[in-house]
Parts: C-alpha cells; structure tokens; sequence
C-alpha cells in the first residue's frame, strides 16, 4: 500500500510539472494564439519541414519552403522563462550520390536566427544578422520562419543542375551557439528537442 501511495504522488507530481510548463506557455503566447491550435494538433517535434524546394530567380537559385512549428517545447521553459536565446539554424547541403562510394558535398550553407522572450514585456523576438527581423508574440515571429520565399542561394554558375544530386535541408536549435552549460544540459535531458527531421528531394529530377 505504501509503495502504491509514492507511485500516485510521484504521477500526481508529473501531472502537476506538465500543468505548470502548460500555463507558462499559456502565458506568453496569450489565451488568443493558444485558441488558434487545439493541443491535440500540437507536434512533438519542435518543426516539421513540411516541403522544400529550389527555383531559379535571375542568377541565383532561392530556396522555398514550409515548416511547420509547434509551441515551445515545455523542457525548454527554465531556458525562456530566464531570458536565454535560442539560436535557430537552417542548413541547406547539396550531396552528390554515388552508389559505390560515400555521398560528396557539393555545397553547403547555413541561415542563423535568434529567437527570445522577454518575461518582463511577454514579447518574443526574433533576430537575424545582428538586427530584429520580428516582434510580437510567438507565432508572429515564426511566420517569418514558417513561409519561407526566395532565400537566395548559390548563382547558376557555381552549381550545374543535376539529376543526381539530393538537396537537404534542416532546421533546428544551433547547439554550437549555446553556452556550454546549456550544451551540457542538451545532453543530459533526452526530451529536449532541439532539431527537425531532415527533408531531402532532388531539385532537379
């Protein structure tokens, strides 16, 4: 009997941490954003990158695309709730297939974003480039991050259109850009997600 009265008190303390995170997101986000997405919708990943692809624009080739982002995930609650960025990042490969030996990097490059709340105004913030792309709350700032529309790439001489080679992007949470006691809590707390399921396609195919 004692040790079934510890398992349910120990439950009942879960169930009362998730509450808690719950209500922090609540918060910041505002019973009005939060109505706008039932939480049965709401993905466990931190993004899902819903389609991609690359068009010529002039002499560049730009990248389009469409992520989906979900609330911040509860675990991440300490970090925000005390004001730390999150520093987002897109990276975008070329890898060349061969089937007799290991796929080669053609080309690579990588989109840098910051994203951070400020408890005391409960606005979010989203950076890039040193400058403020976004402010409001949440969702208006990952709109920039959700529809993406020609983000320039490389020019139409520096890579030639091939059927054989893939293109990947990702997204997620720049570990590198952490500091290292977040790096380490990164490691040590499994359920913190920090990147999205790679997309792959062939843009040329």
């Amino acid at each position: 009997m004692g040790s079934s009265m510890r398992c349910s008190a120990k439950v009942g303390e879960q169930r009362r941490r998730g509450l808690r995170a719950l209500l922090w997101v609540i918060g910041p986000l505002g019973w009005t954003s939060l109505a706008r997405v039932a939480v049965s919708d709401i993905p466990e990943e931190m993004a899902t990158i819903r389609a991609a692809r690359l068009r010529r624009e002039g002499e560049f080739w730009v990248l389009d695309a469409e992520v989906e982002w979900g609330l911040p995930p509860a675990a991440w609650q300490a970090l925000l709730e005390y004001g730390v960025a999150l520093p987002l990042r897109f990276d975008l490969r070329l890898w060349q297939t061969r089937s007799w030996w290991p796929d080669t990097l053609v080309w690579a490059m990588v989109w840098r974003f910051e994203l951070s709340f400020r408890p005391t105004t409960g606005n979010w913030r989203l950076r890039h480039n040193e400058g403020t792309i976004a402010s409001g709350n949440y969702w208006e700032c990952m709109a920039l991050l959700a529809t993406i529309r020609g983000w320039k790439t490389f020019t139409s001489d520096r890579v030639q259109p091939d059927p054989a080679v893939v293109a990947e992007l990702e997204v997620g949470v720049d570990e590198g850009q952490l500091a290292p006691a977040l790096r380490l809590q990164a490691r040590e707390r499994p359920q913190l997600i920090w990147q999205a399921a790679p997309y792959r396609w062939r843009p040329w195919r």
